[in-house]
């Protein structure tokens, strides 16, 4: 599968512990510039200053499959992790999904274009429980330093879904050593669910590269 992130959001949303990822797309240009030093992405116990923490009960499962994807992608010697986190708050049910890669990537542009363009498959042949919502979107938060990040919304369509009327965004980020997917949503409903725009995640997955990546040893 791939994008994975939303295949554990829809999981978390229907209450399954385990999810795989899926395969790939199209795309265009390469902005970010090459690091002096090679980086890769890591699953901390917690992001964003604390504010999210991992969630042990929600188990991501990288695949061959996967790495077949990030292949297509245009990633070369693709590693992949994921991991998902809760609300350090015990009053919110907010979380994040997150899966990353690292490898050498030329086009950090094209790759998110071909890991939305599959998504986008996926999601037409009713693969993923998800539709998606208008077309990528590059945005620019702040800390994105040299990547390239897009955002576009996800419908879940899943009747085992009880917001299902909502959208949730999904952003991407990407330089020539890491790509990384990030979603964060909240699984309360009606007046107490906090549907974020595009912006709002965009700030969120930025802070996430700001917390998984890091100098490859």
């Amino acid at each position: 599968m791939r994008n994975t992130v939303l295949a554990i959001a829809l999981a978390v949303v229907v209450g399954a512990v385990g999810v795989t990822g899926y395969v790939l797309g199209r795309g265009t240009s390469s902005p970010a510039t090459t690091a002096a030093v090679p980086y890769k992405v890591t699953t901390p116990p917690s992001i964003m200053s604390g504010a999210f923490v991992g969630n042990a009960n929600v188990r991501v499962r990288i695949t061959n499959g996967d790495i077949k994807g990030y292949l297509a992608d245009g990633i070369r010697n693709p590693q992949a992790v994921g991991y998902n986190y809760k609300s350090s708050d015990p009053d919110s049910e907010q979380m994040v999904q997150f899966t990353g890669v690292w490898g050498t990537i030329e086009d950090p542009e094209q790759a998110i274009d071909r890991v939305f363009a599959a998504a986008a498959r996926n999601a037409a042949a009713d693969k993923t429980g998800n539709t998606f919502v208008g077309v990528p979107q590059r945005v620019f938060p702040t800390g994105l330093g040299d990547a390239v990040m897009k955002c576009q919304m996800h419908k879940p369509t899943s009747a085992s879904h009880t917001d299902a009327v909502s959208s949730d965004p999904l952003c991407i980020w990407a330089d020539h050593d890491t790509l990384g997917e990030v979603t964060r949503f909240d699984l309360a409903t009606g007046a107490g669910a906090t549907h974020l725009t595009l912006d709002q995640d965009a700030d969120t997955a930025a802070q996430v590269r700001a917390d998984t990546r890091v100098r490859a040893r």
